[in-house]
């Protein structure tokens, strides 16, 4: 197995979750394609198979793999401005007036 990036979305491994929470800030909303996408990456079944099973084409089903994958990475990007579990922020621009009195 490759070593990829923290925000990598490996075939089986993604929590029902976390995979829900994708789709739902993405642009996908066809229900064959979310269902196929789901079976992928939470259920771990081939490409193949989740393609001929929902009708989805090879090349769609790769778009939307790729399209989920940059938008994990994205998200991963995104973490240092809101914050950890004690609600510091990692990273703050300091700005002033920033504040309306």
């Amino acid at each position: 197995m490759l070593l990829h990036e923290k925000y990598y979305l490996y075939t089986g491994l993604v929590s029902e979750e976390h995979f829900s929470l994708l789709i739902e800030i993405s642009t996908i909303r066809s229900d064959k394609i979310i269902k196929a996408l789901s079976e992928y990456f939470v259920d771990g079944e081939s490409r193949v198979n989740v393609c001929d099973k929902h009708n989805v084409s090879q090349s769609s089903m790769s778009i939307k793999i790729k399209d989920l994958q940059r938008l994990s990475k994205l998200v991963y990007e995104l973490q240092p401005f809101y914050g950890d579990e004690s609600g510091r922020l990692f990273s703050v621009k300091q700005q002033k007036n920033c504040h309306p009195e």
